[in-house]
């Protein structure tokens, strides 16, 4: 076997007097004799070989790296503490930065030497395109983004991969055929939307009072999708909410806040740790208040959603319409990965079939698959089609109803084309809806620049290169910010950062759909969102309604214009957006 002296000749660098030092003095270990100040000079060699190691390693192993802010290599958080100051406006300042250092920036979060992770933040459509389909494999949801939004996604389709994956997209598509919208899903929007302006009537008492309407819009998104998906009537459109689904709300809000903080505080997995022994009687809540809290609204939240399956489950569906899921209908997508596990797959479910003889929601899909699922396991599906049946609506329906009240010469023009719209009957709504032109560009124009999910994440599985030959190095954080994109010059125009419905009826918009690499609101390649145009439709079919009720909104006098507050949506910060609430009797 070698002598240490003789591996170390072999392996350390950089060869030349710093090696020649080390070989002696471990020789020197290795006979017995050695002083002290020769140790201190195997330290500090030891140190410096480290050091120029660890240098050498800062180089991208292929390409080049991306631009980004300036730091010290010496610097024990890199950017660190500029990340945690400019979070709570996160999405502005990778615009910032975007508009500095070009659509690839990389941020460093630790000591550059040794970071805790990789940040690359890419708007380039070319690379969005890498990511989400071109290289969709080596680009997963990491473990550690599902560990902190644990809380949030469980192991909902949000948060998994793989087979899991598969199996809930593949299940969850049957609730969305056509003609499961014409039936069902656009009579529960009817009545929903009855209930809704009652509720702002009451709350506004005629426009006297200024009324929270994100409140009112996530109600009646969580009302619509809650009848539509689980079958059951929970009536938070009420003015007074009912007190468990009051407490419900605000516990899930707030962890959709509270979970993403955590990318930002390595410290939470220890802290998590010290909730769970507060939880039991130890006095050590001042070192994890906010875990123990995070601790006690999943509680609820849990509790909330086990209790609605069970009810689910016990007494049927609420509604009497009939939803059918059956086989892809000719020219219909389907809902699995060019990359999928095949149809023989032995670690994989078989899921759920059609059968037309009964209702099939949500529930009653996911609990009729082989093998059955565990309650904990619809439990975390249940919480996945809640973040992306009710969330991400309700703030697109918000910000609609703030731009129009902001621009009342287009709320003009599109109350007319909505009153025009035929009500016969929910699928003559329903057509008349998707033919509705002005109300098409007025969503998709919302949607475009208060994007619902402002930033999304996933984690290089391996060494790659961008197709701008960015490096991006095994373990780090890859974030694309449609936020950023929409306000982006080239693909929108000078007033990109403008809300204008017109653009959509100008050059290449008038023609046809943007790329979705592009506008990447809605998710692309395998990932695409599933519910994307259960959305747009309810979303047109709220605004519409309220609109042809006479319903109006402007920003409640003399308050300043409403600030974003940081999460996993683009929802508004603890004040609300209040209107003032007005109707046209």
């Amino acid at each position: 076997m070698p002598s240490v002296a003789v591996r170390l000749k072999k392996q350390v660098a950089p060869r030349g007097l710093l090696q020649a030092v080390l070989t002696q003095a471990v020789e020197q270990v290795q006979s017995g004799g050695i002083t002290t100040k020769q140790k201190a000079l195997i330290v500090l060699g030891l140190a410096v070989t480290w050091f120029l190691r660890r240098l050498s390693q800062m180089k991208p192993r292929r390409g080049k790296h991306a631009p980004g802010p300036p730091f010290s290599i010496f610097s024990p958080l890199g950017h660190a503490l500029l990340v945690l100051e400019k979070y709570p406006d996160l999405p502005d300042y990778y615009l910032e930065l975007t508009k500095k250092y070009g659509r690839t920036i990389r941020l460093v979060v630790g000591a550059p030497l040794s970071p805790l992770d990789n940040i690359l933040i890419i708007t380039h459509p070319d690379s969005v395109k890498h990511i989400l389909k071109d290289n969709f494999d080596n680009y997963p949801k990491g473990e550690d983004l599902i560990d902190y939004m644990h809380e949030v996604f469980g192991r909902s389709i949000f948060a998994s991969n793989g087979d899991w994956w598969y199996h809930q997209r593949k299940t969850a598509s049957m609730i969305f055929t056509g003609n499961n919208m014409m039936n069902e899903m656009v009579k529960i929007m009817i009545n929903n939307n009855e209930a809704l302006v009652a509720g702002l009537k009451a709350s506004s008492n005629n426009g006297a009072k200024p009324v929270d309407i994100q409140r009112f819009f996530l109600s009646f998104t969580m009302d619509s999708f809650c009848e539509i998906g689980f079958g059951i009537k929970i009536g938070s459109l009420a003015a007074e909410m009912p007190p468990k689904w009051k407490k419900f709300v605000e516990c899930w809000d707030e962890l959709q806040v509270r979970c993403p903080h955590r990318a930002f505080h390595p410290e939470w997995k220890l802290q998590k740790q010290l909730a769970k022994l507060t939880r039991k009687g130890l006095p050590l809540g001042f070192l994890c208040r906010s875990e123990v809290e995070v601790a006690e609204m999943e509680e609820y939240v849990n509790k909330t959603i086990d209790e609605v399956i069970q009810v689910r489950l016990k007494t049927g569906a609420a509604t009497k319409y009939s939803v059918m899921a059956g086989e892809p209908q000719p020219g219909q997508r389907t809902a699995g990965s060019p990359r999928s596990p095949g149809r023989g797959s032995p670690s994989r479910r078989n899921s759920s079939k059609g059968d037309e003889n009964k209702r099939l929601d949500a529930v009653e899909l996911f609990m009729n698959v082989e093998p059955p699922m565990t309650l904990l396991e619809l439990r975390e599906v249940v919480k996945g089609l809640i973040l992306g049946g009710r969330d991400t609506t309700g703030v697109s329906i918000m910000w609609t109803f703030y731009e129009l009240g902001c621009n009342p010469e287009i709320e003009s023009k599109l109350r007319e084309e909505c009153r025009a719209l035929c009500m016969d009957s929910p699928a003559e709504f329903h057509d008349a809806v998707k033919k509705a032109k002005y109300l098409d560009a007025v969503i998709r124009e919302t949607i475009r620049l208060h994007s619902p999910v402002p930033i999304d994440a996933k984690k290089a599985a391996n060494d790659d290169v961008l197709p701008d030959g960015t490096f991006v190095g095994k373990g780090w954080v890859v974030t694309y910010a449609p936020y950023v994109m929409a306000r982006d010059e080239e693909y929108w125009g000078p007033d990109a950062e403008k809300w204008r419905p017109e653009r959509w009826f100008e050059g290449s918009l008038a023609v046809k759909e943007p790329s979705p690499f592009v506008y990447s609101m809605f998710q692309a390649g395998p990932r695409i969102c599933l519910g994307k145009d259960l959305a747009l439709l309810e979303a047109k079919a709220c605004v519409a309604l309220m609109l042809r009720a006479g319903v109006s909104m402007t920003l409640w006098p003399g308050e300043k214009e409403p600030r974003y507050k940081m999460g996993m949506i683009l929802a508004v910060d603890d004040g609300g957006m209040p209107m003032k609430v007005s109707f046209d009797h």
